[in-house]
């Protein structure tokens, strides 16, 4: 099974602009994705900031590797590893009934994310478009239309995530 280049490329770049983002807002405040991290609860909090570093030189490490088409298919696996373990870290603090800490992914929109059923989607659909990128591509040669296309469905994916964000910041009706 092949995927088309140009879906390839479209999600291997959304990808790697999104970990770049998500490295970027961790790195302006580390000490406080230092916490968030140590809310969790998962590990000790003395090695929050090691496993804080490890993330994101492990996010910026798998954004350069998509972008590179002889490291794309294992940088590609490694992103979808990267978003089940940020997964697995949300879901385990759900079925604790933890739900009411930051979730450490809100790119600076004005919130404290909280952790839900929907961030949990949101990082399969993740790890799927990585795993998506991991497959090997046709040999179709790209062009122009191609070229242009790419570029759409990134700005597009970009435009949607954050509006996907800025609804989740806004807070719960109460009935």
């Amino acid at each position: 099974m092949t995927i088309d280049p140009a879906i390839s490329y479209s999600f291997g770049i959304g990808l790697a602009a999104l970990l770049i983002a998500g490295a970027a807002h961790k790195l302006r405040r580390p000490s406080a994705f230092f916490e968030i991290l140590s809310n969790y609860r998962i590990a000790p909090e003395a090695l929050s900031p090691v496993i804080g570093a490890i993330a994101i030189a492990a996010e910026l490490a798998i954004a350069v590797g998509l972008l590179i088409p002889a490291t794309r298919s294992i940088a590609a696996c490694a992103g979808a590893g990267l978003f089940a373990v940020y997964g697995g870290a949300i879901a385990l603090n759900i079925a604790r009934g933890r739900t009411a800490i930051d979730c450490g992914c809100s790119f600076g929109v004005g919130r404290e994310g909280r952790l839900t059923p929907w961030l949990l989607a949101r990082n399969g659909a993740l790890a799927l478009a990585a795993l998506a990128v991991a497959l090997p591509v046709g040999a179709r040669a790209l062009g122009w239309v191609d070229g242009a296309t790419i570029i759409i469905f990134v700005a597009g994916a970009a435009a949607l995530y954050a509006a996907f964000e800025a609804l989740m910041a806004l807070p719960a009706r109460e009935a």
